[in-house]
């Protein structure tokens, strides 16, 4: 699948080479990882882009199984990748429980406003849930991003050049430019679909209950 690029990502120079990029990303700040990870987030709800993420990494992993040596040697360079989203994936967890909460303690508070629940005290339980989901967001996928990107990069010579940018678009675009892009708001607004959900229908809610 073809995805057009933006015009900052049209004729992109290249996102540097696999082991450039692991070393960058083992040492990202943590303002770098959460800007990485919520750009790797939106492009993989996204869409536009998710199936062509999805359809480069197959493509990548199959000629790694076909090409040993190539294999080895990917799995020497983003083992630093691989172990840092597996020590992320358990405070990805603990986030991904307190968003659960947060949009419970939500839902909660928007049933009990017509038994008498006061909006105001509604209104801030319900902050709850757009709060927990900005908290989780983009945790783990940092690594993802940075794990696609160093593929793309390790197999500049095997797939085409759509499917290197694709995967390299969440590190270019939150690394590499200066000054980092904005995500695609559709991403974003996915991210928080079911927090804004909340927020609506509590307003109804309490017009509703108002009347």
């Amino acid at each position: 699948m073809t995805v057009p690029p933006t015009t900052t990502q049209a004729r992109a120079e290249p996102a540097g080479a696999a082991p450039a990029i692991v070393k960058r990303a083992t040492t990202l700040t943590a303002s770098e990882q959460r800007r990485l990870g919520r750009w790797a987030s939106t492009t993989f709800r996204d869409p536009r882009t998710s199936v062509a993420i999805t359809d480069a990494r197959e493509r990548g992993q199959a000629f790694l199984s076909s090409a040993p040596d190539r294999k080895k040697r990917w799995q020497r360079i983003s083992a630093p990748l691989y172990e840092g989203f597996v020590a992320a994936a358990s405070e990805d967890r603990r986030y991904r429980l307190v968003m659960l909460f947060g949009h419970l303690i939500a839902i909660l508070a928007v049933v009990n406003v017509p038994s008498g629940l006061p909006i105001i005290v509604a209104a801030v339980l319900v902050l709850a849930a757009p709060v927990s989901a900005w908290l989780a967001w983009g945790r783990a996928t940092a690594w993802l991003g940075a794990i696609d990107a160093a593929l793309g990069a390790e197999l500049v010579d095997r797939l085409d050049e759509n499917e290197v940018e694709v995967l390299q678009r969440a590190w270019r675009n939150s690394i590499v430019e200066v000054p980092p892009v904005s995500p695609p708001l559709i991403g974003v607004v996915s991210a928080f679909l079911p927090s804004l959900l909340l927020v609506a229908v509590l307003v109804v809610v309490a017009v509703a209950n108002l009347r």
